[in-house]
């Protein structure tokens, strides 16, 4: 190699070391090299940490027995206990011819409650808001709550009331104005606003709807439940504006995994959970328990009216000499100490004297002492020796007045305002029915016995499919309460109280029945005490007996159609053999799938076909 070619050669590296020790320069500038860390100095030991200390000491929660108890879950708002109490407590009032504040005021005194007057405003238009009550109470409008004074009805009221509730003083002032009223926490509210607030409550009713319980452990819900009953009774027999319109009862009472949901107003609510209370303890009753006070059946009132009762069965000892209402009232306080209360209809009506009677003309508050007797204007009535209900039917009876017994006190009201006020009882009758709410028939049983009570009683004030023109009055059954329900007046209540009295006293005195006989070894009865039946299924038209036989089979007790027990499909019908209960699911499973009739729709021949569900009471 020439010397040339060696010296450009280092020329060359030369130069190229210089571009590429520049380059290293210039990003070394940019980003200096890291420095080596400084080793890391360990931490002090830590602290033990302290618990955080709570302002009060935590309460240990309950477990929620509610449901467990058949009690309602609360899901908006309603009284709590202590409003509760506070309307439990006995108050007097004692007040002619005033306005409403003055008596507000002295049961707010007297309560300690907080007890408003809410008017709905009837001058309200589109073009501005309306003052109606709302959930969370009364409604502002542009000027402020309905709750002012001017709110207040312009008529005067008279109440004189001593030894009854706050809630029962609350039901007589607010029917004598025509309005309603309703209890939050802490406060009352007066109102003639008939959309009271409603409030959503879950009741566990699953012991009332259980209608085939089977050992096997199965429970399918569309199998096992009968939902329907029960929501037939409780929105037949409890009066509301609120239920629906829809035959469907369901819609009402939403079914869920045996539970109701109900969304109603408080007063509802409670009676639907003094109903249902009645029914188990309806159901509950051993045959030594059913006494007098059984057969006068289980009222759901909140309220003892017991000392009234016996009032009225006492006699008169002494002729009243009463020229107004409210000395005749005055006459029963001091005769047989109970509280009487005068409403605003009948003293409209007033007590007529004979005069008037001849007359025909309705002066109220008349001077003359009593009524005329009938078919002698002139004579007296006379009442000594007769028992206090008896006498004030005679004194009553020439004018438009009448008399019952509601919320706590003896109301003085007219007769078509009485027979307007009924009432619910639950009537125990498993020992006339006899068996299981399962058994097989049962019923038919249970519609031949109301079919003896409404033939019996007041035949015309039933509600009934059969007749156009039929009352209001209602009454049905609960075979898993073991119950007839009924809504009537206070008299006819009496009548039902009767009629079952009769009907118990003469069973009982009937020769004891022939006890079962065993099972034979045949296996023509099962498990010794439910003896096979056949039933025949008539099919609604044109439909093919094979496929529902298929489903009953496999969906209804699989492992009983051995043996004697058999189902066949023919032309139109269908042909089962087995024991009561399961007779009884087979029927349910049929009119589920609407292969036969409904018979609570389309009863048989001889059973009444009631209904009260969707009429005033």
């Amino acid at each position: 190699m020439s010397r040339k070619m060696i010296l450009t050669g280092l020329f060359v590296g030369l130069t190229a070391g210089a571009v590429l020790l520049g380059a290293y320069s210039s990003w070394g500038q940019e980003k200096p090299p890291a420095k080596t860390p400084a080793p890391i100095k360990p931490l002090p030991p830590a602290k033990p940490i302290e618990p955080l200390k709570p302002k009060e000491p935590a309460k240990p929660r309950p477990a929620d027995k509610s449901l467990d108890a058949g009690q309602p879950t609360v899901m908006g708002s309603m009284p709590d206990d202590a409003t509760r109490a506070a309307l439990a407590k006995k108050v007097e009032l004692d007040f002619a011819d005033v306005p409403l504040q003055k008596i507000v005021d002295a049961l707010a005194a007297q309560t300690k409650l907080e007890i408003m007057v809410a008017a709905k405003d009837s001058a309200a238009t589109d073009a501005g808001p309306k003052q109606n009550l709302t959930e969370n109470g009364p409604r502002t409008t542009d000027h402020g709550p309905t709750t002012a004074p001017d709110a207040a009805p312009k008529q005067n009221l008279t109440v004189h009331l001593k030894g009854v509730s706050a809630l029962s003083a609350l039901d007589l002032i607010s029917r004598d104005l025509g309005w309603t009223w309703f209890a939050d926490e802490g406060a009352v509210v007066i109102t003639n606003d008939d959309r009271l607030p409603s409030v959503a409550q879950v009741y566990n009713v699953r012991d009332l709807v259980l209608a085939h319980p089977n050992s096997t452990g199965h429970e399918d819900e569309t199998l096992d439940y009968d939902y329907s009953s029960l929501a037939e009774v409780i929105t037949g027999a409890i009066s509301s504006p609120n239920w629906s319109a829809d035959a469907n009862v369901l819609q009402d009472c939403s079914p869920f995994h045996g539970t109701f949901t109900l969304a109603q107003d408080q007063k509802v609510q409670d009676q639907v959970a003094a109903l249902l209370a009645a029914l188990r303890k309806s159901r509950d009753l051993k045959p030594q328990q059913y006494d007098a006070s059984v057969n006068a059946g289980l009222g759901i009132s909140p309220t003892d009216e017991t000392a009234i009762d016996k009032a009225l069965v006492k006699e008169v000892s002494a002729q009243p000499t009463a020229a107004k209402l409210d000395d005749l009232a005055e006459w029963i306080r001091k005769a047989f100490g109970i509280p009487v209360h005068v409403d605003a209809h009948a003293r409209e009506a007033g007590l007529p004297n004979t005069a008037a009677a001849q007359n025909a003309t309705a002066v109220p508050d008349a001077a003359a002492t009593k009524p005329a007797a009938p078919n002698s204007p002139e004579a007296p009535v006379t009442v000594v020796g007769s028992p206090l209900g008896q006498a004030l039917d005679m004194l009553l009876e020439d004018s438009k007045l009448a008399y019952t017994v509601k919320d706590e006190v003896l109301l003085i009201t007219t007769k078509d305002d009485e027979k307007s006020l009924r009432t619910v009882r639950v009537y125990p009758v498993g020992d006339l029915i006899g068996g299981d709410f399962d058994k097989d028939g049962v019923d038919e049983e249970y519609g031949r016995l109301l079919d003896v009570i409404t033939r019996s009683i007041d035949p015309d004030s039933w509600a009934s499919l059969d007749k156009p023109k039929s009352g209001n009055a209602y009454i049905s059954y609960l075979p898993t309460g073991r119950a007839v329900i009924c809504t009537q007046t206070r008299a006819d209540h009496g009548h039902v109280a009767e009629i079952v009295a009769k009907l118990r006293k003469a069973i009982g005195e009937q020769p004891a029945a022939t006890a079962p006989q065993p099972a034979s070894a045949d296996g023509s009865a099962k498990e010794g005490n439910h003896p096979l039946s056949m039933k025949i299924y008539k099919l609604n038209a044109d439909l093919p007996a094979d496929d529902f036989v298929a489903v009953v089979k496999d969906l209804v007790e699989p492992k009983s159609w051995t043996g004697e027990a058999y189902i066949h499909g023919v032309p139109g019908a269908i042909v089962v053999k087995q024991t009561g209960a399961i007779q009884k699911r087979v029927e349910k499973m049929l009119i589920d799938l609407n292969a036969i009739p409904d018979p609570k729709k389309s009863p048989p021949s001889g059973t009444p076909t009631l209904v009260g569900k969707r009429k005033a009471i």
